[in-house]
């Protein structure tokens, strides 16, 4: 867990060295680009799949949410590059009435700090597409279930990895210093450990959030 923190931490804080240093280059030479610093919250669904839901059941959809910092350099022209780093949680929700399993009824609940890497394009003044790549690093893991008519809340588990690779896709607009968008966060690599009941297990969330912008 200390590994994981120090490493987000570092390459925040590189990212953000960059910006700084990006912003100070700015000041000092007649440079038409734009550098910002966002702040960035939402709210919206999560779930899982995975491709044995024969024997696992059938997943529902439960709340995502997403709460971090997204720092953004575009030279002169329409594309730039973004980096940030979120907490975001993840999980979903099933029923394994019928699967063999041991547990009637589960909910997942999964914390992710995310590193985000990519790119942004402008197709107009305002509106921007994002896209990056995410891995995410699991700070967190509890599953809620009920057994023989026995609920147990939030009890630690551990089927889950400590690094999920995923992609952003996502689309805002701006009003000043604030920004309305959508995102769509999708799992590119199996989240499940090999001795966990699932297979070929895969996270995915869809948010609409809002963004606090700093320019530099």
């Amino acid at each position: 867990m200390k590994k994981i923190i120090t490493t987000a931490t570092v390459v925040l804080l590189t990212q953000f060295a960059s910006i700084a240093l990006l912003a100070q280059s700015k000041k000092s030479k007649s440079f038409d680009e734009d550098i910002k610093i966002s702040t960035r919250g939402g709210i919206g669904i999560s779930t899982l799949s995975s491709s044995d839901a024969e024997n696992t059941g059938q997943f529902k959809a439960g709340l995502g949410y997403f709460l971090g910092g997204i720092a953004e350099y575009r030279p002169k022209g329409s594309f730039g590059l973004l980096g940030g780093i979120a907490f975001e949680g993840k999980g979903a929700s099933f029923n394994t009435s019928g699967t063999g399993l041991y547990f009637d009824y589960a909910s997942y609940n999964l914390g992710y700090l995310d590193v985000m890497l990519g790119g942004v394009f402008y197709p107009a003044k305002k509106f921007k597409f994002e896209a990056a790549l995410v891995p995410a690093f699991k700070i967190s893991e509890s599953v809620s279930y009920s057994y023989l008519g026995i609920r147990v809340i939030n009890a630690e588990t551990n089927s889950i990895k400590s690094v999920d690779l995923g992609a952003m896709l996502g689309m805002h607009y701006e009003f000043d210093k604030f920004t309305l968008g959508a995102s769509y966060n999708l799992g590119l690599s199996n989240a499940a450990k090999e001795n966990s009941d699932f297979k070929n297990l895969k996270n995915s969330n869809f948010l609409l959030n809002i963004s606090y912008n700093i320019e530099l």
